[in-house]
């Protein structure tokens, strides 16, 4: 057994992908001032990963939720992107939202697939939201479909 001397986790318990997904999306740069993002730690079982409550601008109030984890039953990164929310719990929970959820799965260290995933779906949000179009969901931007949660591959975009 190996013993540690840390006081602390700096990982927070989150899985290495996860983290590492969130260390590629934050060394992207943004000219977008009004852009928000709220980046909180996610906890659902063996899924410990992050949460992205994404708004288009400072003082709108609706979001898009992006979460990012491990897989539960996999090694595979898995990505939920979650409805638009009006009135967001802090940190942001299944129940909120997440009966609107579109599933993406993406094969261990495919990090680039993952990032295109989030990075696509945040930008039609913002897209979507500027223009001041109703909605009900992102992923109805991208096709029509019932509102039943399923599993995409990373060959799907959002």
């Amino acid at each position: 057994m190996h013993a540690t001397t840390m006081f602390a986790d700096t990982t927070l318990g989150l899985s290495a992908q996860a983290l590492a997904v969130l260390q590629l999306l934050a060394a992207e740069d943004s000219d977008d001032s009004e852009l928000r993002i709220d980046t909180r730690a996610w906890y659902n079982g063996r899924e410990n990963g992050v949460s992205l409550t994404v708004r288009a601008s400072i003082p709108d109030t609706r979001a898009l939720i992006v979460v990012f984890a491990e897989d539960r039953t996999s090694d595979a990164i898995a990505i939920e992107i979650w409805g638009l929310v009006d009135d967001i719990p802090d940190p942001p929970t299944p129940a909120c939202c997440r009966d609107d959820a579109d599933r993406w799965t993406v094969k261990y260290g495919r990090l680039d697939e993952a990032t295109n995933i989030i990075r696509t779906a945040i930008k039609k949000f913002v897209e979507t939201e500027r223009r001041d179009e109703p909605l009900v969901r992102v992923a109805q931007q991208v096709r029509s479909r019932s509102k039943k949660q399923h599993t995409r591959t990373a060959t799907e975009q959002p």
